[in-house]
């Protein structure tokens, strides 16, 4: 059985450093383009604007996630306008993939919403995370939306 343990400030630091090289590396893969200063720049000030205040941002949740004493991963979590959770994040340690302690932080999770009186969970998949996609139906979740891109060859209008 894991155990979610509020997050410390000094693990945060670490979590949130990884959390923008993950962020960029999707934003390149999902537009199709090798991973650019320009992603990194874009994560990071996409984390920074959603999380003015760090790990102490009203309704943002941190959590590490652990199994007896050992630390596996951690989970993000917010509530939005009173009755929605956002699910930003859900990390295991390669380690600890696929052995049923995302299903257990999952469920987890689904119980504290319910205590807080919030009664739905959205969450974002990139379209080219068919392990997430597949881990998520299993739980419950629907998709519910497509977000589409297109590469243009010359972003420059011509005039």
């Amino acid at each position: 059985m894991i155990k979610l343990v509020q997050m410390r400030d000094y693990e945060f630091a670490r979590y949130v450093e990884a959390i923008i090289s993950s962020y960029a590396k999707d934003i390149a893969r999902s537009r199709m383009t090798s991973e650019k200063k320009e992603h990194l720049d874009y994560a990071r000030k996409q984390i920074n604007t959603i999380l003015p205040k760090g790990n102490r941002t009203d309704n943002h949740y941190f959590y590490s996630i652990y199994d007896e004493n050992q630390k596996i991963g951690a989970v993000w979590f917010s509530i939005q306008e009173g009755s929605l959770i956002f699910l930003h994040d859900i990390f295991l340690d390669k380690l600890h993939r696929r052995k049923g302690y995302g299903s257990e932080t999952i469920k987890q999770v689904e119980s504290m919403a319910i205590k807080k009186g919030v009664r739905s969970i959205a969450l974002h998949v990139f379209y080219h995370n068919k392990a997430a996609q597949k881990f998520y139906k299993k739980n419950g979740y629907l998709i519910t939306g497509l977000q589409m891109f297109k590469q243009l060859s010359d972003p420059q209008p011509k005039i």
